[in-house]
């Protein structure tokens, strides 16, 4: 995470994440996210969890050709002086139904 201007950094981008992404995020800026909507998403909730101070849970929605599915997703701040927010735990859950239609969200299929 970065202040001035507030950005998300990915220090971890997780492989099953990629692989559905077909991109590798790892110590790349979630502002590099595609499509546009979804990094917009993200970075309203992550700017939340900072904001809030505390964690967030959303169940996301997603929809592509007729067919729809939803995830959870829990964002917990975390501060490594006990002060300032600098990174964000992010645990997303998902059915493997999701596999079928994210793709289609990102305009990869």
């Amino acid at each position: 995470m970065r202040y001035d201007p507030l950005d998300f950094v990915f220090r971890l981008h997780g492989s099953k994440i990629a692989a559905m992404d077909r991109v590798e995020m790892t110590g790349k800026s979630v502002r590099d996210l595609r499509p546009a909507a979804y990094r917009d998403i993200l970075i309203r909730h992550y700017t939340e969890a900072v904001t809030e101070r505390a964690p967030l849970f959303h169940e996301i929605v997603v929809a592509a050709d007729h067919a729809c599915d939803s995830y959870q997703r829990a964002i917990i701040p975390l501060s490594d002086d006990g002060a300032s927010i600098n990174m964000l735990l992010i645990v997303a859950d998902w059915k493997s139904d999701l596999d079928f239609i994210w793709p289609k969200v990102l305009g990869l299929e």
